[in-house]
């Protein structure tokens, strides 16, 4: 999970990516940092994705993954969770990267646009296309793209 502060405060975002396709699949953004947002960036990335059961989601050790709201989710979709050990920094790398992006970019527009705007920016509204093996993939244009 991210934090960044615009002009009128903070606004947190959580992003579920898959390693395999290095993409964004599913995100959430919430002015509070609760499970709620955990919760809600796995259903998108669930609903974006619908991952066979046994997938392995991967995530810090957080109090939101932790939460019996987001374990309920990962068992009714047969999902197996994974945490790293407490002090492996580099184990959760890929989504860091990722976070600092994010941040450099909205940092750049700090005098910009408030924070909702921003957030509004990551609204998608449309289904993302899928690739020949029928699995969703995000668009290089849309914000679920992960590319530079």
């Amino acid at each position: 999970m991210a934090r960044t502060q615009a002009s009128e405060g903070k606004i947190y975002l959580c992003a579920v990516k898959d390693v395999f396709f290095n993409r964004i699949v599913g995100y959430s953004i919430d002015s509070r940092m609760k499970a709620r947002l955990a919760v809600s960036a796995l259903e998108d990335a669930i609903t974006r994705r619908q991952p066979a059961s046994g997938l392995v989601v991967h995530s810090d050790r957080g109090s939101q993954f932790r939460a019996s709201k987001f374990r309920r989710v990962l068992a009714a979709h047969g999902l197996i969770q994974s945490m790293g050990a407490v002090g492996t920094c580099a184990d959760n790398a890929a989504m860091e990267s990722f976070f600092n992006l994010v941040q450099t970019n909205v940092s750049t527009v700090r005098n910009g646009p408030p924070a909702r705007s921003c957030a509004s920016r990551w609204s998608v509204g449309s289904t993302p296309p899928t690739t020949a093996d029928g699995a969703k993939e995000p668009s290089e244009n849309s914000p679920h793209s992960n590319t530079r």
